[in-house]
Parts: structure tokens; C-alpha cells; sequence
């Protein structure tokens, strides 16, 4: 009678010890994941720190452009400024050479030179504020 239940106890142990030795090598493959898994995670958290300096430094370049930009703006309209001063001085002085019958072939000289200068600068202005208006802040 004693054989019987000492054979039952052995097939019963050596079920447990099948089990455990199972369980053993399901929890080590478990573990190998969570350790795979925790490489893959601080490589993604790498990548996204990379990506959040590129962000940075994309941000920060188009800070720089911007900046860039308003002073090319602030520019061209100082330019545009003395430009219409300029105008206006020469329409005044041509109003004036019209007035006086004394005007000599000299300062008439200088008014169409002025113009010319007028002109070019006014085209100039005019390309710079057609390229300017290519930028959108």
C-alpha cells in the first residue's frame, strides 16, 4: 500500500518540479521582454529628445528670420521714406526752376539727373518691396 502512495508522490513532485522549471522559463522570458522592452523605450526617449532639439533649433532659426526680416522691412521703408522726401524736394525744386525765368541750363542738368537717381532708386525700392512681400511673418 505504501508503494502505491509513494508512487503517487513522486508523479506529483515530478508534476511540480515540470511546473516550476515551466514557470521558471516563462518568467526568465518574461524578464528578457521587460528588458527589451526598456532598451526599445530609452531609444525612443533618445529619439525624442533629438527630435525636440531639432524642434528647438527649428524655432530658433525662424526666430532668427523673422528678426531678419522685420529689419529688412524696417529698411525698405526708410529707404521708401527718403525716397518720397527726395520726391518731394524735386517736385518743389522743379516747381521753383518753372517760377523763375532765370533758371540756367545748368541747374536743369542737375534736375534731370536728380530724376534719373529718382527713378532708379524708386525702381529699386519697388523690387525690394516686391521681394520683401515673398516673406510672411
Amino acid at each position: 500500500r505504501s508503494i502505491p502512495i509513494r508512487k503517487k508522490i513522486d508523479v506529483l513532485i515530478a508534476d511540480l518540479q515540470k511546473k516550476s522549471l515551466n514557470v521558471t522559463i516563462s518568467m526568465n522570458q518574461s524578464l528578457n521582454d521587460v528588458n527589451a522592452g526598456d532598451v526599445a523605450v530609452q531609444e525612443t526617449l533618445k529619439i525624442f529628445g533629438k527630435i525636440a532639439e531639432s524642434i528647438a533649433d527649428v524655432t530658433r532659426r525662424m526666430s532668427d528670420v523673422a528678426s531678419t526680416t522685420e529689419e529688412q522691412a524696417a529698411s525698405v521703408e526708410e529707404i521708401s521714406a527718403s525716397v518720397h522726401e527726395v520726391g518731394s524736394l524735386v517736385e518743389q525744386t522743379a516747381k521753383e526752376a518753372v517760377d523763375s525765368s532765370a533758371a540756367t541750363e545748368q541747374a536743369s542738368a542737375a534736375l534731370d539727373q536728380i530724376s534719373r537717381l529718382i527713378g532708379t532708386a524708386t525702381n529699386s525700392v519697388q523690387q525690394i518691396s516686391i521681394a520683401m512681400s515673398k516673406f510672411k511673418i
